[in-house]
């Protein structure tokens, strides 16, 4: 075949433009390339891109060879076909490529125009970008038009640089059936008030199933259920229809389809099929807004007939009928009622009820619907009780809270009772049924109640009211208020009356501060109870004057019953003295002042009580406790001073002003007992004065007096003065080892600083201590009195302080002087300011002269600048010297520790070696290097010589005495 070249085509191309024209082709039409001339003067090409473009080679092929450097866009045109409007089209071509590499793809589409321009190719009926097929591949696309004309097909290569090569070839259009397009607006409405019929609406097709014109349709197929009821010919394309189907044959929903079709058959594709809605009479739905109101035992209720069927459809409100029940019982009241509402129905017992409605009609019956609950019926009978056995116990009873709590009174199944718990702040309502309460009885209500957990957190507040309604301004008397702060269960009891016949309720107010931890109650009991009357007021006694043996007790009569009601008439009241009934007062008026004089013959307080009674039932007992009647005890003597004047003791006290009960005291005859002791020794019976003088003779000891008010035959208390040593001096040699507490009587003591602490005896150290004190001391402690010639004499005593440090010392001055009450009268006979760390008692003697003869007193004083930790002192001794010590007790380095019977090594010294031995001479103990104490717990009683080396290599002797 000859190659036709692109400049071959453009000359024909030219000379052909240069004709007038050439004929338009029609459908069918077909072109494969193989006639040259042809193509040359039918097909045109647009060279866009600039460089390559469509060619005709000798196979009979149109290709475009792709550049490396620029982008195709170049077009290929058919010549000008004519086409019909409502006609649809089928272009049909060949296409392959031939590509260098595998990554080569072309890009090219199929479009439609009214022209041979690329500004008029608007309709796109191929487009491939990514196209790579290596042998011929058929394609087809669909073609129509909205208006009868002249069009060019163009194919259109854009493939980007560096692409291959695209063929095609074997191009045709044949002319395709039509069929209408589908029906898509179809809608379908039920027939009116319950008719079976069903109007269908919809727009005839005016497109064909390619998307041209519909230039005629046969008409329209009407499918019921896929059954085919109706064929609706001579149909205008696009007309409005309205159709109905009035053989519907029963109460329903329907689907339904139309299919439109022409002279080439029905419409392509599935119709779509639409249900309608509900075609006829349908079942009634639930009726709505039913409520239930109650007054007494009559029940109103009230509800809103359903307007529209359950399936949506048309309900004759005028053709329903209601099925009535009542709960609990399941009792049927109507089965087909059709009165008018309200519906009214009369109960007797007092329950809750709730109510279910049925509709129906001759479709069917409908769902059932619920009241609400309401409390009817007859008032409770008394007596009454509820033991909270079943939850339903609470449907009669009224339950609310006051603040909108979401938590209220609730039943508490495992325990089968009723409870509050949780918030912080409670006001919350539980309200009995009503009762049918009469005036002029008593009525006896009790329940249990009690906490979860009582402690303080959780105690909570109860009000119990009484009133005629379940609202909280009907309840508006109060029975009782209780606060629980109690975890175990108890029976609350509270008589109550009416004033007038007719339904009451009682409230339970939990009320104020709250907590998670529940109130209980339980066991609810209301009962009659037999008229009492109520206690006596303004119960009082009055003593007789001056100790007389009456008492007048006084009382106002009752006005009211036990439970607040007035009182008609009291039968009599009786007046007791502890369980002694001492007076009857016969038909007393209600409301009077009594009185009565009770004449005793033992002095003392009474307990008297009043009864009133009606009939034979007696009320509450009131009881009063006297304050003292008769001549009282005498209270005890006040202020005792012992002072010596001269070898006498001058006794004064205060007498007592009232008695130890209170009452009254025969204070112009009191008479006084004195005792002394020790060895209680009665000075003087009936003393008439409060200033005694003890001239006997004594021994030198701490002596005490004891006091005893009397009055008329009885003793007051006793009580005891301070000590006083008096007596004569004592003989020397003296000595107090401080074993027993009597050591320490006998001598005096003076708190200088007046801090409150001082000298005192401890029974288990056997010696008297200064306590430890944080602050300053000067304190005194001295010996009896004691008689001395005028000359020398020693001392012997053992001391030891409480500080744990060499840097706390004591301060100890002794002293001898003529008083044990003034210091002015003491001169300094020893001194050491810095007793230092003594853990264990160190014996000391001083040697001091007496300057003349007489009585003395030896004191002994700790002086403290910087706080004490306390001095203790034992084993005194005072006698006639010079007498000779084996070794200096200022260098002594060993103590004998009597109450631990130890030698004591001063801290810090270690003793070379250290012999015991008897009087005799014989060694009983040997040892070296000794550094702490030595126990001496195994030697008998007796004398011993202790003999020891110090470090420094002085030998030193001291005495002890076992």
């Amino acid at each position: 075949m000859r190659k036709i070249t692109l400049v071959s085509i453009l000359t024909v191309l030219c000379s052909v433009m240069s004709v007038s024209g050439y004929s338009q082709k029609t459908v069918p039409y077909s072109f494969d390339f193989s006639d040259a001339e042809a193509f040359g003067q039918e097909w045109s090409i647009i060279d866009v891109s600039g460089g390559n473009t469509w060619s005709l080679n000798e196979n009979s092929e149109v290709l475009y060879v792709g550049e490396k450097s620029n982008k195709a866009n170049d077009w290929l045109f058919t010549p000008g076909i004519t086409l019909e409007n409502g006609k649809a089209y089928k272009l049909v071509f060949r296409v392959k490529t031939e590509e260098a590499y595998n990554f080569d793809y072309e890009s090219f589409k199929v479009t439609l125009g009214a022209d041979k321009t690329v500004e008029a190719q608007t309709q796109i009926l191929f487009n491939d970008d990514r196209f790579k097929c290596n042998y011929y591949a058929d394609k087809e696309a669909t073609v129509s038009v909205t208006e009868t004309g002249t069009y060019y097909i163009a194919f259109n290569c854009y493939s980007p640089s560096y692409m291959g090569k695209i063929y095609i070839k074997n191009v045709t259009l044949t002319e395709q059936k039509t069929f209408p397009a589908q029906i898509t607006d179809l809608t379908i409405s039920a027939g009116s008030e319950g008719a079976l019929a069903a109007q269908l609406s919809w727009t005839a097709p005016s497109k064909n199933d390619q998307g041209g014109s519909l230039s005629s349709l046969s008409g329209t197929k009407i499918y019921r259920n896929n059954d085919s009821i109706f064929d609706l010919a001579g149909t205008t394309p696009g007309a409005a229809i309205t159709w109905t189907d009035n053989s519907v044959p029963a109460a329903g929903t329907y689907t339904y389809k139309l299919v439109a079709y022409n002279e080439n058959g029905n419409a392509a594709g599935t119709p779509k099929n639409v249900t309608s809605p509900w075609i006829g009479i349908d079942i009634p739905t639930a009726v709505t807004d039913i409520t239930a109101t109650a007054e007494n035992s009559t029940v109103s209720l009230s509800f809103t007939p359903p307007a529209t069927g359950k399936n949506g459809g048309w309900v004759d409100v005028n053709a329903l009928t209601y099925r009535i029940v009542r709960n609990p019982g399941n009792t049927v009241l109507e089965e087909a009622y059709t009165g008018t509402l309200p519906y009214t129905d009369e109960v007797q017992d007092l329950a809750a009820y709730t109510y279910t409605v049925v509709p129906s009609n001759a479709s069917g019956t409908g769902p059932s619907a619920n009241s609400n609950k309401v409390i009817a019926g007859n008032a409770k009978s008394i007596p009454y009780s509820e033991t909270f056995d079943t939850a339903d116990a609470l449907d009669i009873y009224t339950i609310f809270s006051n603040i909108g709590n979401t938590r209220t009174w609730a039943y508490y199944s495992s325990k089968k009772l009723v409870q509050y718990w949780g918030g912080t702040k409670a006001d919350e309502w539980l309200i009995t049924p009503k009762f049918d309460l009469k005036a002029g009885k008593n009525y006896k209500l009790t329940f249990d109640t009690y906490l979860e957990s009582a402690t303080s957190a959780n105690e909570k507040d109860l009000r119990i009211t009484l009133g005629q309604g379940v609202t909280v301004e009907q309840q508006s008397q109060l029975l009782d208020s209780i606060h629980l702060d109690y975890a175990l269960p108890r029976t609350i009891e509270i008589i109550f009356y009416v004033e007038n016949d007719g339904n009451w309720n009682i409230g339970f107010n939990c009320f104020g501060k709250s907590s998670s931890y529940a109130i209980f109650i339980d066991n609810i009991k209301l009962e009659e109870t037999e008229i009492t009357p109520g206690p006596v007021s303004d119960l009082q006694v009055t003593p007789g004057e001056n100790g007389a043996m009456t008492a007048l007790v006084s009382w106002k009569n009752t006005t009211e019953t036990a439970s607040g009601s007035p009182v008609d008439n009291l039968s009599k009241v009786e007046l007791y003295r502890g369980d002694l009934c001492i007076h009857t007062i016969d038909h007393p008026v209600a409301g009077a002042e009594e009185s009565y004089t009770d004449n005793l013959e033992t002095a003392g307080k009474y307990t008297y009580g009043v009864v009133a009674y009606i009939g034979a039932l007696p009320g509450e007992k009131t009881t009063v406790e006297s304050s003292w009647i008769g001549a009282d005890v005498p209270g005890p003597v006040t202020d005792i001073t012992v002072k010596a004047e001269g070898t006498n003791a001058v006794i004064t006290f205060k007498a007592p002003k009232e008695g130890v009960n209170g009452g009254w005291l025969d204070t112009e005859n009191l008479t006084y007992k004195i005792v002394r002791n020790p060895g209680e020794e009665l000075l003087v019976e009936n003393l008439a004065d409060t200033v005694y003088t003890d001239q006997d003779e004594k021994s030198l000891a701490a002596y005490t007096y004891v006091i005893t008010a009397v009055s008329n035959g009885t003793e007051s208390a006793s009580a005891t003065s301070p000590k006083i040593v008096m007596g004569d001096a004592l003989e020397l040699p003296y000595e107090a080892k401080m074993e027993r507490e009597e050591d320490f009587a006998i001598w005096s003591i003076l708190d200088a600083d007046q801090n409150g602490k001082c000298w005192q005896y401890n029974a288990d150290k056997w010696c008297v201590e200064l306590p430890t004190s944080s602050k300053t001391n000067d304190d005194w402690l001295f010996t009896p009195p004691f008689k001395a010639d005028r000359g020398s004499h020693k001392l012997l005593f053992s001391v030891k302080t409480g500080a744990y440090s060499s840097r706390y010392t004591e301060h100890l001055r002794i002293t001898l002087g003529t008083s044990s009450n003034d210091t002015t009268t003491h001169t300094t006979i020893a001194e050491y300011p810095e007793l230092v760390q003594l853990t264990y008692f160190k014996e000391y003697e001083v040697d001091f002269d007496i300057p003349e003869e007489g009585v003395w007193y030896l004191g002994f004083e700790v002086l403290t600048e910087d706080g004490s930790w306390g001095v203790s002192m034992q084993n005194f001794t005072i006698k006639k010297g010079p007498t000779s010590h084996i070794g200096s007790t200022r260098e002594q380095k060993v103590y004998y520790d009597r109450r631990n019977q130890i030698l004591a090594i001063v801290p810090g010294e270690i003793l070379n070696e250290l012999t015991v031995s008897n009087m005799s001479g014989a060694r009983l103990l040997h040892k070296e290097h000794v550094g702490s104490s030595v126990s001496l717990e195994q030697l008998p009683e007796g004398i011993y010589l202790a003999s020891y080396t110090t470090s420094e290599g002085k030998t030193e002797t001291i005495k002890l005495v076992k």
